[in-house]
């Protein structure tokens, strides 16, 4: 991981001081590369094997060269597709297998008061069916109903109500149709 240094974000010449750009590996076991990166309560990052929070030692602490820290947190592995964010909560394809296999599971990335850690729950548990083929891209819709659609593989669309407020997590497909006539 590389972050530049405080205000300069180009420059990227670490060294000690706490300003200076921050610099480190992740200790994971495996050799993979990191699909994504969002902040929420902590930097949360994606890789092919798993997905990590990258903190401070303390909460009440900054985030520097000398004080930083890679904490493992679930061990599911992301795909390429671009995760969302919503509120305090990562949702992410999970990697399926091979890092070139089409993700067939949406993974809900949220940090767990009483774990204290974060959880990766499946989201499509109950509808494994839906993302058919595997998961090409997917977005995010607030209004006016919160919506998350998925577009698969095959071109199908897909979308998922989603108001963890109120535990509502329902899937649905969208058939599109038309004709080639001009």
């Amino acid at each position: 991981v590389w972050g530049s240094r405080s205000a300069a974000f180009e420059d990227f010449e670490d060294g000690p001081d706490d300003d200076d750009a921050i610099t480190f590996t992740i200790s994971s076991g495996t050799v993979d590369v990191i699909v994504w990166m969002l902040g929420t309560r902590v930097l949360s990052i994606g890789t092919g094997a798993g997905e990590f929070s990258i903190a401070s030692t303390s909460s009440n602490e900054a985030l520097t060269p000398s004080n930083v820290r890679a904490i493992p947190q679930t061990s599911y592995g992301s795909s390429a597709a671009r995760p969302l964010r919503i509120g305090q909560v990562i949702l992410f394809p999970q990697r399926s297998g091979d890092p070139d296999n089409a993700a067939k599971k949406v993974r809900e990335y949220a940090y767990r008061y009483e774990q204290d850690a974060f959880n990766s729950a499946d989201l499509t548990v109950f509808s494994e069916h839906i993302t058919g083929s595997g998961i090409a891209q997917f977005a995010y819709q607030a209004e006016p109903d919160s919506t998350i659609w998925v577009v698969r593989d095959d071109g199908v669309l897909a979308a998922c109500t989603y108001e963890r407020d109120q535990e509502v997590v329902a899937w649905h497909r969208h058939l599109l149709g038309g004709t080639d006539v001009i």
